[in-house]
């Protein structure tokens, strides 16, 4: 009996391989290829037809797994349309184009934009999720699908179509997350149309259905859509403003006439109180929880600003980056140099302070700032001991605006940005803000790039 085989190939390498079983005769001659560029490379999938003595080729698997998937799983290759039962054969042996092993532990090899086109690619031919589900990648899977047509009707009865002979359907009705009724139907010859008719009021419901005692399609929490609410806009041409310095012209957008309707059945009044009544809490509580990634900093709340940097200083373990523009200024000089203790004992491996020396009568070049370590009594004390503290200052030509501490921790990036210099970390209001992966990532490139581009005065490392 012919299956269909798709496969995802990126460099001549399978990323994906799927069988189709079950399928009609009609498609025995059917033969699909689409290729797109990655860059360089070849990015193709292919459908093919194949006799099912293919399976039995299926070899030097790790582990296999075999079991019924319900529909919209991210690995059910048939979407929300069916079930899937699916024999799944993972290997440990991953594409090399894709993955490279470090520390006996796999990582992208390609960069995270090409790896998502890979994924989105993938999603589109084969209808199967790799982003969230990396490690399939040079998997293989067989798959049959079970597909079944139901609705609601007015009534809201549960019209199932085709039921075969010798099933059994459950369907369970629930009404919230309250489980109000449970129907268990036995069909002894096969029907074109079965109808379940509830005794209570529900919302959503689960179902199940046997064949043959086998399970073959599930579906929990299963809704239909009973009214429609729409809030339309027309939007008008916004106001164009010339501009001479920051641009050649800003568009202020009008407001615009709005149309509410509703299409379906009417949501009685009870229930329309309780559901705006949920909105509106859950809104309250969204804006006004306090925010875990900004910290608003008053004069005289230094202590808070030493506990949110000195954890990002702490758990750095490769390297941490300073960026103070007016890190070396005399006026400061004090607090910096308790600063700098407190960097030279950090677990990191690398630090480094890029900064800006405004004026020699403002600010202290690297030489002077070095002067000034050596003259502190516990820096000077590690000197002695180590014959070094491990921080590398580097002295940039022109100053960068915005303050940051910037870490990186394996593959790991993170940090926070700081809305004033260290010097006047206690007389200020400003705010520390906690920065993502990416934004870290992204901010440490572009700096570290602009200070090798052409802006490095002087470096020396004590």
């Amino acid at each position: 009996m012919p299956m269909i085989c798709d496969k995802i190939i990126y460099r001549g390498q399978t990323v994906l391989t799927l069988f189709h079983i079950g399928l009609d005769k009609d498609v025995s001659k059917r033969k699909i290829e689409k290729t797109e560029k990655l860059g360089r490379y070849n990015l193709s999938f292919t459908e093919t037809v194949v006799e099912d003595e293919e399976i039995e080729n299926i070899k030097d698997w790790i582990t296999k797994e075999e079991g019924l998937i319900s529909p919209g799983e991210s690995i059910n290759p048939y979407g929300d349309g069916a079930c899937a039962k699916i024999i799944h054969y993972r290997y440990l042996n991953k594409p090399s184009s894709i993955f490279k092993l470090v520390d006996n532990s796999f990582r992208l090899k390609i960069t995270v934009e090409e790896y998502l086109a890979i994924c989105e690619f993938a999603n589109k031919y084969v209808g199967i999720d790799i982003k969230t589900n990396p490690m399939i990648c040079g998997d293989v899977f067989v798959c049959k699908c079970y597909q079944r047509n139901y609705s609601c009707s007015k009534e809201n009865s549960i019209v199932l179509e085709n039921i075969p002979a010798d099933s059994t359907v459950i369907v369970r009705f629930k009404k919230g997350k309250l489980l109000v009724s449970s129907k268990k139907t036995e069909i002894e010859e096969s029907q074109e149309k079965l109808e379940i008719q509830p005794n209570c009021l529900w919302d959503s419901h689960d179902i199940e259905i046997y064949h043959n005692k086998e399970l073959v399609y599930y579906q929990n929490d299963i809704c239909y859509v009973r009214h429609i609410f729409l809030n339309t806009k027309i939007y008008e041409p916004g106001k164009r403003v010339k501009l001479q310095k920051i641009g050649t012209e800003y568009i202020i957008e009008k407001d615009s006439n709005g149309r509410e309707t509703y299409i379906g059945e009417k949501i009685n009044e009870y229930d329309q109180i309780l559901t705006d009544s949920f909105s509106a809490i859950n809104k309250q509580i969204k804006e006004e929880n306090p925010d875990d990634k900004v910290f608003f900093i008053k004069p005289g709340e230094l202590d808070k600003a030493t506990e949110l940097i000195g954890k990002i200083l702490e758990v750095a373990k490769d390297e941490i980056w300073i960026f103070d523009s007016y890190f070396s200024d005399k006026n400061g000089i004090s607090s910096n140099l308790d600063w700098l203790r407190i960097i030279a004992y950090c677990p990191a491996n690398k630090k480094n302070i890029v900064f800006y020396c405004s004026a020699p009568d403002k600010a202290l070049n690297t030489t002077e700032l070095i002067n000034e370590i050596k003259k502190d009594s516990v820096l000077n004390e590690m000197l002695r001991i180590k014959g070094h503290i491990g921080i590398h200052f580097y002295q940039a030509k022109s100053p960068i605006h915005d303050r940051f501490v910037l870490y990186t921790d394996g593959n790991s990036y993170g940090g926070i940005n700081i809305g004033t210099s260290f010097n006047s970390l206690e007389r200020n209001h400003y705010c520390i803000s906690k920065l993502s992966h990416s934004a870290a990532k992204i901010i440490l490139y572009e700096l570290t790039d602009w200070l090798n581009d052409g802006m490095l005065l002087a470096n020396e490392e004590v």
